[in-house]
């Protein structure tokens, strides 16, 4: 593995893990990792921030460092990456529930996407993508208006409240 020269001399808000220290630097490594199972296992590489405490040389990997294997992991799926998903809808001026509203996709698979949580499948990285093309982000909008403009009317409905004698006649309803 290979360390590059990218080392800061102390990083503000450490903390070690291992014995508490609050005086670390970090240096960026190309980390490799396996991906898969049995005869589908790839080797992986990420560039990873690796903190190094002062006090007891303990190496910690951070959130940052799993992110960035998460990208490596969908670059070698050829999915978009969570950066790219985010820059996206930055990039479309719109938030994640009007995003959510435009491609029919949950806000919550929005965010695990975005947070890295969860990849995306094949078919909706094919979705994302296709937002690139010049027409289709109108396209969109129009077939979501088109469905506001159309939508059934849902019929008015009352509530009843609970009462005693209302309890007492539910227990001799029969269907006919």
């Amino acid at each position: 593995m290979d360390t590059t020269d990218t080392v800061v001399p102390l990083v503000p808000d450490f903390h070690c893990l291992a014995c508490g220290s609050d005086e670390g630097t970090v240096r960026i490594d190309e980390v490799e990792f396996e991906y898969g199972r049995g005869d589908r296992t790839t080797t992986l590489v990420a560039h990873t921030p690796i903190y190094i405490c002062h006090v007891c040389q303990a190496e910690i990997i951070d959130k940052q460092g799993e992110r960035a294997k998460h990208a490596a992991i969908c670059r070698h799926l050829g999915i978009l990456t969570p950066m790219e998903i985010y820059e996206l809808r930055n990039k479309l001026d719109m938030s994640r529930e009007e995003f959510a509203e435009l491609t029919g996709l949950g806000t919550a698979s929005l965010a695990r996407w975005e947070a890295g949580s969860h990849p995306q499948n094949a078919a909706y990285d094919r979705l994302l993508r296709l937002l690139n093309v010049p027409g289709v982000v109108e396209a969109l909008q129009g077939m979501v208006d088109a469905e506001e403009d159309h939508a059934p009317k849902l019929p008015q409905l009352r509530s009843l409240e609970v009462s005693p004698s209302l309890i007492e006649q539910s227990k001799h309803f029969e269907l006919a």
